[in-house]
């Protein structure tokens, strides 16, 4: 990825460049020991093709062994590469012996310091003891989280409503990799619409389907009088019924919790993981790496959702008025269950395009709520279970809010 999104022209292809910094290729980073993935981290750091170099805490959790290794590396890298190297360290004693030169943050007068190569030894000493946190009323410590959850509330909302108006820019693919960008968008197009939740929304819509035709039937007040009267209206209400609104509210539903969840626990593991400031710090933004095949996998997968949702209901529908009027037929349930949905040319059904709206802005909506509460800091596992939690949360009450303002303009009474 860093060197398809480095700026200008780059002869080294990615096996060669691990091969210099003896990094192996062939097994997942999460098998590989400590020294290899720093190995990596500053492959990844060096692939761009940046004059600058930030390394932070680069020995940390390392053994002195391994922390000599990096500290070689980094050198190394420096030398081999060409590149300006600053090190943000508190072990000193392992990297002060490959610096050029050495700032001492003073954390009395917040300046830098330069220190005296004759003082390089003095370090410690210079550094001295950190000092003691302020104490904090208890009174004033509760009102500052008050304000600080209201502040971040409002923030939010904000945020919420200015990525819905700037939907239109994120649609545009700005790629720096185009091969990176549909990979991502294939990806998320697979975690929304994938053949689980292909088996998910199929297996909840023959539910529906079933229930709704078989019940209407089963419950009509005095049966064996109305229903040959009223056959033909109860199946015209079972098919626009369907295809209107209980096929389409129970599909965005079940992709908000099950789609939504999915999409904000896997940007929320990236962003606990530290892996969305490394695409940043390679120049891959992830708003528009991650956030728009996002968008993207939502608007594709939740109208194709939907139609596969309401193609099993209609079938599940049909299979429970065959057993219930076998002498009728299925040609006679196929020519009533459709005829409020037929239009007069035959392209499309009646209310495509007031479902299309529906679809398309409870799609964005779940897209953006999902990006917004997986992409937020995570400081632990615990603030990813949150995002989540808040992202099927807010994402069904999106839903239920979209279609209840669109049953106000969408359905209108027969004059």
């Amino acid at each position: 990825i860093a060197l398809d999104h480095a700026g200008g022209s780059h002869g080294v292809r990615a096996e060669e460049f691990l091969a210099r910094l003896q990094v192996p290729g062939d097994r997942p980073v999460a098998v590989l020991s400590g020294g290899q993935q720093q190995r990596l981290a500053i492959a990844r750091a060096v692939a761009p093709g940046n004059p600058v170099i930030l390394y932070d805490e680069p020995t940390s959790g390392l053994d002195v062994a391994t922390a000599t290794d990096v500290a070689n590396l980094i050198r190394e890298t420096h030398e081999q590469f060409g590149r300006t190297s600053i090190v943000v360290t508190h072990d000193y004693a392992s990297l002060a012996r490959i610096a050029d030169r050495i700032l001492l943050l003073n954390h009395r007068t917040k300046v830098l310091e330069d220190v005296p190569r004759a003082d390089w030894d003095r370090l410690g000493e210079l550094i001295g003891r950190p000092p003691e946190a302020p104490a904090v009323m208890p009174e004033a410590a509760l009102a500052a989280r008050v304000l600080l959850s209201l502040r971040r509330q409002a923030e939010a909302s904000g945020q919420f409503v200015e990525d819905l108006l700037m939907l239109p820019a994120v649609l545009l693919p700005r790629w720096k990799s185009p091969r990176w960008g549909l990979c991502y968008a294939r990806y998320y197009l697979l975690l929304v619409a994938g053949p689980s939740a292909c088996l998910y929304i199929a297996a909840a819509s023959a539910i529906l389907g079933y229930v709704a035709q078989d019940f209407v039937f089963r419950y009509l007040p005095f049966r064996q009088f109305s229903e040959p009267l009223l056959v033909e209206n109860l199946l015209h209400a079972t098919g626009f019924s369907l295809f209107r609104f209980l096929v389409p509210i129970l599909a965005t539903l079940l992709i908000a919790a099950r789609s939504g969840a999915a999409v904000a626990a896997d940007v929320g593991s990236r962003s606990w993981g530290n892996r969305l400031d490394a695409m940043r710090s390679i120049g891959a933004n992830p708003d528009r790496l991650l956030r728009t095949p996002i968008l993207y996998a939502f608007l594709i997968g939740t109208p194709l959702l939907s139609l596969l949702g309401y193609f099993i209901a209609a079938f599940s529908a049909g299979f429970a008025f065959l057993l219930t009027h076998p002498e009728l037929g299925l040609s006679f349930w196929d020519s009533h269950f459709h005829k409020e949905l037929l239009s007069q040319t035959g392209t499309w059904y009646n209310g495509s395009g007031w479902l299309a709206g529906k679809l398309l802005s409870c799609a964005a909506g779940i897209a953006v709520i999902a990006w917004r509460q997986g992409s937020g800091a995570k400081l632990s596992t615990e603030d990813i279970s949150r995002g989540v939690t808040r992202t099927i949360l807010w994402s069904t009450l999106f839903v239920l809010s979209v279609h209840f303002l669109f049953s106000f303009y969408e359905f209108e009474a027969k004059r």
